[in-house]
């Protein structure tokens, strides 16, 4: 009885500290000019890199996280590279050897990249039960949540920095602005669904919802510029380039349209489902769909340049370099192909489906798959 009585409190006491977020990042850092921060690394999500690598690849670390991803990506400042998984974690490791730094639980799951700001960790976790989120800003520098704020509605797209502050998108259609402090803005309802990133370029956000609408909202008002009705349930995210916003849709269309407008520019159907967020670089756009086609589109006129295809289906975003294009697929499968004529260099297997569109960040590529594996590998010459 004795040792009941002593044992009883311990399980209460740890089912209590895993139940609160007690766990902890606390790192002392440099601010990088140069972080990777936030999904697609700018509020135009741009997956385009401007250096030649090889197509060899050497294996530098492994590491896990105790839940899958979502089709996301890591982030990184200066040595630590930042993950959420579905679990509803949000990991730390660092750069060069994978070491855990920390990790950050709670009871929900985090779909999308945590955004870096100097020290802060913004993040949020979704919570299915409640309908809501928590925004998180977590200062890793300090150990301490800065700010926490219940949201109504599970976030699962991707949140987007702005100049002043950063816009979240919930699941059931409500549009929300915060501060640089966190502290709650403007916010809008929308009578539909969303499943679209959102995009920031010059003052305005842009995104797709459900019932096939492309929305552009002015950042500091947060009043809707314009709705224009284009297409099918839109998925995904929106990138914008030079003013253009490129979005895919259930349909399998990809629509170029102008960010000043809504006017589509062109638009081009796949022919199967458009799950990713389309990616460009100076000439070309480039997107797949859920038939395993991939397509390098003329970046102002929508023109075919060339079609690559895989027995895997295409959700995730690919990576562009200057001469390769790294494109996973849900095959387990990581092509290689170049950029030119889309013609496969190489085919890396991975032990399970590929989640994590990559990244290239110091010459090291970061990718991740099923069961929360996130690998590191080196550019060998």
């Amino acid at each position: 009885m004795g040792f009941l009585k002593k044992i009883i409190p311990l399980i209460v006491l740890i089912v209590f500290l895993e139940a609160c977020s007690i766990t902890i990042i606390k790192v002392k850092t440099k601010i990088d000019p140069e972080a990777f921060s936030m999904f697609g690394s700018t509020p135009q999500r741009n997956f385009f890199v401007p250096e030649s690598v090889s197509d060899s690849l050497k294996l530098k670390w492994e590491t896990s996280t105790s839940g899958g991803f979502a089709n996301t990506s890591v982030t990184i400042n200066d040595s630590l590279v930042f993950i959420g998984d579905l679990s509803g974690k949000v990991y730390a490791f660092n750069f060069y050897n994978g070491k855990e730094i920390g990790y950050l639980k709670d009871k929900g799951a985090v779909y999308t990249a945590p955004i870096i700001s100097k020290f802060l960790i913004i993040y949020a976790v979704a919570i299915p039960d409640d309908n809501e989120s928590i925004l998180y800003f977590y200062d890793f520098s300090e150990g301490t949540v800065f700010r926490d704020i219940k949201v109504p509605g599970r976030i699962i797209n991707e949140i987007v920095s702005t100049n002043d502050g950063y816009a979240a998108a919930t699941e059931d259609g409500q549009i929300l602005k915060y501060n640089s402090y966190g502290l709650p803005g403007w916010k809008i309802k929308i009578d539909s669904h969303i499943h679209v990133s959102p995009a920031f370029e010059n003052g305005m956000i842009i995104l797709g919802d459900d019932d096939g609408e492309i929305i552009c909202v002015d950042n500091k008002e947060g009043k809707i510029i314009y709705k224009n009705k284009i297409g099918g349930h839109f998925l995904g995210g929106v990138s914008i380039k030079n003013g253009t916003a490129f979005l895919g849709n259930d349909n399998g269309t990809i629509y170029a349209v102008e960010l000043k407008t809504g006017k589509i520019s062109w638009q081009f159907n796949t022919g199967a489902r458009v799950a990713m967020t389309p990616a460009f670089d100076d000439e070309n756009v480039y997107a797949g769909n859920l038939n395993g086609d991939f397509f390098a589109l003329g970046l102002k006129s929508g023109k075919v340049k060339w079609k690559f295809h895989s027995e895997g289906l295409f959700n995730v975003t690919p990576l562009i370099t200057n001469n390769f294009l790294f494109i996973p697929d849900l095959n387990g499968e990581l092509h290689i192909i170049s950029k030119v004529d889309g013609k496969t260099e190489k085919t890396l297997q991975l032990d399970g489906r590929a989640k994590l569109t990559p990244v290239l960040y110091k010459n090291i590529l970061f990718i991740g798959f099923d069961r929360g594996v996130l690998q590191a590998y080196e550019f060998e010459k």
